[in-house]
């Protein structure tokens, strides 16, 4: 007895969990109808050519902007630079260098300097002072 109303409770549980399976599937079909016939009202007023020919629109007034910027950013002189001379100069002016003909004294290793000592002799100085 027992046993079989166990057995009926289970089969009541599992009709209700396909019920609700079955209405999950139903809104998500209903979702699914919706936002396909949204989609195809939004693509009916769109053409395939018409975007084409504003995205190649987009295009040419980049382009042009682009043109423009270049033409403003080139600056009010009509001088003309000839890259290979430029090139050439530079390679000219790296070439030369002032350090090479700078004539420098050269530096003695050892100095005979003590530093503690100097350091000793400031420090009795200070002392005498203060």
């Amino acid at each position: 007895n027992l046993e079989k109303l166990l057995n009926q409770r289970l089969a009541v549980e599992q009709q209700l969990m396909t019920l609700e399976g079955a209405a999950v599937t139903h809104e998500s079909v209903k979702a699914m109808k919706a936002g396909s016939a949204q989609l195809g009202a939004i693509q009916s007023e769109m053409d395939v050519g018409a975007v084409e020919d504003t995205m190649d629109n987009i295009r040419d007034q980049m382009d042009t902007a682009d043109e423009i910027s270049s033409i403003m950013g080139s600056g009010l002189t009509n001088d003309v630079y000839d890259p290979d001379d430029m090139d050439a100069e530079l390679a000219a002016l790296q070439g030369e260098s002032a350090v090479d003909d700078l004539q420098l004294p050269s530096i003695p290793q050892d100095t005979g300097f003590d530093e503690d000592a100097e350091l000793a002799a400031l420090e009795k100085q200070m002392q005498v002072a203060g």
